[in-house]
């Protein structure tokens, strides 16, 4: 396997980077000076970000099938951050639609990222039986909590 280097690009409108370091210069004014410098330029964290998007999306695609990002989508687009509770209910109605191999999957990724804390041993058996391997579980992971914390970004 080949790790492949992507030229940074920055998204149009991207304006995070200069705005964090413009904030902590004002704040703290020359003495931060030193430091400042020596922080990667926006462009460079811009690519990073978005080189790293990307894997997750990738290795997300690898082990959960589209209509199980769907589902998952779906639900955080709609979360407001708060607890779902200790309740299945909502798992299960958000994967009503789904066949039957992709419920497990679903109720691991939806958990993953909206109730983490849930996420058992049992649950962890029920996917690696259909879908074995480290990579697989790791994967579905990644993704999972990867679009939740995306979600809270938007809230900071």
């Amino acid at each position: 396997m080949s790790i492949r280097y992507l030229a940074p690009r920055q998204p149009q409108g991207d304006t995070t980077a200069p705005k964090i370091l413009s904030t902590i210069k004002k704040e703290f004014g020359a003495a931060v000076e030193p430091f400042t410098r020596h922080l990667p330029q926006p462009e460079l964290l811009a690519g990073i970000r978005m080189t790293c998007r990307g894997a997750v999306e990738r290795v997300g695609a690898s082990a959960l099938s589209v209509e199980v990002r769907h589902v998952v989508i779906q639900a955080v687009e709609k979360w407001n951050g708060s607890d779902p509770g200790i309740s299945s209910g909502w798992c299960e109605d958000a994967s009503q639609g789904l066949s039957a191999p992709d419920r497990t999957p679903a109720k691991l990724a939806l958990l993953t990222a909206l109730a983490p804390y849930r996420v058992d041993q049992s649950l962890v058996k029920a996917f690696s039986a259909s879908f074995p391997g480290d990579r697989n579980l790791l994967s579905a992971l990644a993704w999972s909590s990867f679009k939740a914390a995306r979600k809270v970004g938007t809230w900071l």
